[in-house]
């Protein structure tokens, strides 16, 4: 029986609440801290206390990643997990929509991590991919996706991206030392306790704010009793360019048709050209553009199509190549688009019960015994996204929280053909780094 909801923001965060009666294990989590925290909090400087007491155990360095084509393939079914579940969940919704699939899908990863038998597989299944799979490559999408991009003093001004996880544990709550080991060599995962007379959710949301620069602090309505919470963080920030420039706008106002078929006056951002043609099918279009570090891909309905129609799987699994060149010419495109902002807040244990994970709902089926003997199952997957596209840059960040309780040489100079690609009706759009779909959605209503 699926519960109660849980949260997410731009930036990624993944949480796994289970509240059980407390058992004794023989392998517990020894309450030593091992080092201090993350950073500590300057939103909520009263938590920071009561943050570096809870660690219990220290992440792992991370290690240097090595792209391999078995990691190329493991990043192949990760679009497809997204295109799958995030289609799920921006389908005719009327508001602008930002989804992030890596916060979601490295939270169903380390619930997976978590349980065993049937309530694995089906997590698995969903994700679609195996254990052996998940073992040999999520390290290297951890270390892929904690990268800084710039040399900052002020590092809350710095371009990156960050994916961190923690896993919290209720005062009384019993933890393998097998489980934890596990978590903290695959997804470099904290280990919190939170002590007795916490205030969890104050915690936790000091915790966030300062893991996403303050763009981020959910209220996830966390009970006191809650068992455990697998948490996982995501945000991201990035310039257009090398000097930090803001884009150019556009001389002349453009019309923008909104999904309600008003129109809005604005001018749009100029795009760098890049390689290629877009690809243009009977009901839509598509083409990308750059920060220095993240591609957006926009997908937008021809005239008489809608972005419903083609905010489906089928259109993000379509892998036509943008046409680079042909015998006379080579191409250049540039993409015109609005500024926006996109998010997300609900609960997805309906989409994630409906992609096949039945039992990791159930009290008295799911087995998450990897990680706990106590006796606990989900009651809800929150998700929280906020993404920022402007003229200076992109900011995102997002929340998954997921709670358990218990119960060959040069040819002839060719003539260059330049286009440009305009964004002027609600449309889908990808924001990925190096493959990996860190937030996707649709934009229906510009300002």
């Amino acid at each position: 029986m699926i519960r109660p909801k849980i949260i997410c923001a731009m930036l990624a965060i993944s949480l796994i609440i289970a509240g059980v009666s407390c058992q004794n294990d023989k392998n517990d989590v020894a309450p030593t801290p091992s080092r201090p925290p993350s950073p500590a909090d300057s939103y909520e400087s009263e938590n920071t206390e009561a943050i570096s007491k809870a660690l219990i155990s220290g992440k792992a360095p991370l290690k240097d990643a090595f792209w391999n084509e078995g990691y190329s393939d493991f990043v192949r079914k990760i679009n497809l997990f997204s295109n799958k579940v995030t289609t799920k969940i921006g389908f005719n919704q009327e508001k602008n929509i930002a989804v992030s699939p890596l916060s979601i899908f490295m939270a169903l990863s380390m619930a997976a991590d978590c349980a065993n038998g049937d309530t694995r597989q089906e997590l698995l299944d969903a994700l679609g991919i195996t254990y052996d799979e998940l073992i040999a490559n999520i390290s290297l999408l951890n270390s892929y996706c904690n990268r800084v991009f710039s040399n900052e003093e002020d590092s809350k001004k710095a371009n990156l991206i960050k994916c961190v996880n923690s896993l919290w544990l209720n005062a009384n709550a019993k933890a393998k030392q097998d489980g934890v080991n596990s978590l903290n060599t695959l997804f470099y995962t904290d280990v919190f306790k939170l002590l007795p007379n916490t205030d969890v959710n104050q915690t936790i949301t000091s915790y966030i704010k300062n893991e996403t620069n303050g763009l981020l602090s959910p209220d996830l309505q966390i009970r006191q009793d809650t068992y455990m919470v697998l948490m996982n963080v995501v945000y991201l920030r990035d310039i257009w360019n090398d000097f930090a420039n803001d884009l150019e706008l556009t001389s002349n106002k453009y019309k923008f048709r909104n999904y309600s078929n008003s129109i809005s006056q604005l001018q749009l951002l100029t795009g760098t050209y890049f390689p290629g043609k877009a690809v243009s099918t009977d009901s839509y279009r598509k083409f990308y553009t750059k920060t220095n570090n993240f591609t957006l891909t926009f997908y937008v309905p021809n005239e008489g199509h809608s972005v419903d129609e083609i905010y489906n799987a089928d259109v993000f699994n379509d892998d036509t190549q943008y046409i680079l060149e042909d015998e006379d010419f080579s191409y250049t495109t540039r993409c015109l688009f609005p500024e926006f902002t996109a998010e997300y807040d609900d609960n997805i244990a309906g989409i994630i019960n409906d992609l096949g994970v039945k039992k990791f709902f159930i009290d008295g089926e799911c087995d998450f015994s990897n990680i706990t003997d106590a006796q606990v199952c989900c009651s809800k997957i929150k998700h929280v996204t906020k993404l920022d596209v402007k003229r200076s840059g992109i900011e995102g960040a997002a929340v998954t929280a997921i709670s358990m309780v218990n119960s060959a040489g040069f040819g002839p100079e060719k003539k260059e053909i330049n286009y440009d690609f305009v964004v002027d009706r609600s449309f889908a759009y990808v924001l990925s780094y190096d493959g990996v779909p860190v937030f996707t959605g649709v934009v229906k209503n510009v300002e």
